[in-house]
């Protein structure tokens, strides 16, 4: 959607854009708060240490980021400007042992950064691992002191039924920008259906079964030749013993991550694989695929 020109009729109005994707930054960081919030203190505790050390990880990579940036990229002026917004003192790491000056510059790095020059901003990838991450530390600090599992899963379910809201705005504007309404085929490049009279011949068939899945156990994301037949996506989807399959991650392109609706449980054995998808809904399953988080 934001590839459309200005003078699309079904580019999303600005306030309809922004209102969806911070309801979808919602619905991931909630469900990675839920999926991996401990069931007493004891394991609560467990994972905001863990939190902690994954937020340090990414405050690192993202210090560091901004420190391999060549001269040709950044001024020094814009290389402080940056460090000074993600509150790298002088532009050093400095000491990340403190709980609380992660959690303060965890905040900094997910609080936007429009004054810093973009190539100098935090990557996608180290803005959803702090994002989801920092999910996971406050849904636990709550039960380590006392708070509730429930309150992790009401809250991802809140968040679920705002996205769906948000969805739901999104087909009905759709559907009001031609006379087809919600019948255009321009719903099915957003993953929508579009509404077919009885017997009419549907516009595609359900995607093909995927050829052989590969899967990196160092960048969590599982890789196919090619998208199979009819796809317009593919869908990753990970199930830990005697677990429920849950979906994982959504990508266009060849390559989609295990990890990017939420992170894994250290020790944990995964089954993951993908299908391919498209208006019509998912496919067959890839071969699968067993590690060890």
């Amino acid at each position: 959607m934001s590839a459309r020109a200005g003078s699309d009729p079904f580019k999303l109005p600005t306030v309809l854009r922004s209102t969806l994707d911070g309801r979808l930054t919602a619905a991931k960081s909630t469900n990675a708060a839920a999926s991996m919030t401990a069931g007493d203190t004891v394991g609560a505790s467990v994972q905001v240490k863990e939190a902690h050390e994954k937020l340090r990880e990414a405050l690192r990579n993202g210090f560091n980021h901004i420190h391999s940036l060549t001269s040709e990229q950044i001024t020094p002026a814009q290389r402080a400007a940056a460090f000074t917004h993600y509150g790298f003192t002088s532009g050093k790491l400095g000491s990340l042992t403190s709980a609380t000056r992660v959690n303060h510059l965890s905040d900094l790095a997910i609080a936007g950064a429009s004054s810093v020059l973009a190539v100098a901003r935090y990557p996608a990838s180290i803005l959803n691992k702090i994002t989801n991450w920092l999910a996971v530390l406050e849904a636990n600090e709550a039960i380590a002191g006392g708070g509730t599992r429930q309150a992790a899963i009401e809250a991802r379910n809140t968040a679920r039924e705002a996205l769906k809201s948000a969805n739901s705005r999104t087909r009905f504007f759709y559907s009001s920008a031609s006379d087809a309404q919600d019948k255009t085929p321009e719903l099915a490049r957003i993953g929508f259906q579009p509404r077919r009279d009885p017997g009419e011949a549907e516009s595609q068939p359900f995607p093909g079964t995927p050829g052989v899945v590969t899967f990196s156990a160092t960048t969590r994301e599982l890789t196919i030749g090619a998208l199979p037949e009819h796809a317009t996506s593919i869908r990753a989807f990970r199930k830990p013993p005697g677990g429920e399959a849950e979906q994982a991650g959504i990508s266009t392109t060849t390559t989609v991550s295990v990890t990017a609706f939420a992170p894994l449980t250290p020790g944990v054995s995964y089954e993951v694989w993908l299908t391919g998808h498209n208006s019509r809904g998912d496919g067959a399953a890839s071969n699968k695929v067993t590690f060890v988080a």
